[in-house]
């Protein structure tokens, strides 16, 4: 679906992982963030209008035991 018409949660864009926030920016914008780096997603776009638009695919999480957590500090 487009990200402006995707449900509010997590997202798949290439090989990022999105979150989409249920809020807009003041413009009426998707407010939409990198999961890994909390930066603002923008998907290799150049424009709101065109970010807004882009395919994505909802991520919905049927088994968090399934998840693989990693400590930032053993990485380190």
């Amino acid at each position: 679906c487009r990200l402006d018409e995707c449900p509010p949660g997590l997202f798949l864009h290439g090989g990022t992982l999105g979150f989409k926030s249920e809020y807009r920016t003041p413009m009426g914008k998707v407010e939409a963030y990198v999961v890994e780096s909390g930066e603002f997603f923008c998907g290799g776009s150049k424009t709101n209008d065109d970010r807004d638009v882009l395919l994505v695919t909802p991520v919905r999480i049927t088994n968090a035991n399934a998840l693989s957590l990693v400590s930032l500090e053993e990485n380190e």
